[in-house]
């Protein structure tokens, strides 16, 4: 049950969008890359994590969402969940069918259905989202 990132952008995805929001005010540039990351996460990973789950009465189809990640001066970023944490809430169960559980000292491995769609599709929201924030800074500096 690892917190571990799926996917890093690599240093060159990192520069790229770095010289993007290169002269663009500091807080206009966070803005630009958490709200154009999470639009491409959001239009890559989503409808294939909601079709991929189990469905028995759709609830936990409908709780996947794409969420941001705890925002630090370090790091920014979102990830697919099906709740804010883990075996809590409503979906507790999601976690059991994501990571695993015992039952009667058997262990039942879990699906890893997120990991897996995060792993096979994140490389293509990454480029998808250094797409949009270029198209997003071209925007903001036509309005500047």
């Amino acid at each position: 049950m690892s917190s571990q990132p799926v996917n890093q952008v690599n240093q060159k995805q990192l520069q790229q969008v770095l010289n993007f929001t290169r002269n663009l005010p500091a807080a206009m540039a966070k803005k630009i890359i958490r709200q154009e990351t999470r639009r491409a996460m959001k239009q890559v990973l989503l409808p294939p994590a909601r079709s991929q789950t189990p469905k028995k009465t759709g609830a936990l189809r409908k709780s996947i969402k794409i969420r941001a990640i705890s925002r630090s001066r370090k790091s920014s970023g979102v990830r697919l969940a099906s709740s804010d944490r883990d075996f809590v809430g409503d979906m507790f169960y999601a976690g059991f069918i994501e990571y695993g559980f015992t039952r009667g000292g058997t262990d039942v491995p879990g699906q890893e259905i997120l990991r897996k769609i995060a792993i096979r599709l994140g490389p293509i929201a990454i480029d998808m989202a250094i797409q949009k924030i270029a198209q997003r800074v071209e925007q903001e500096w036509r309005k500047i």
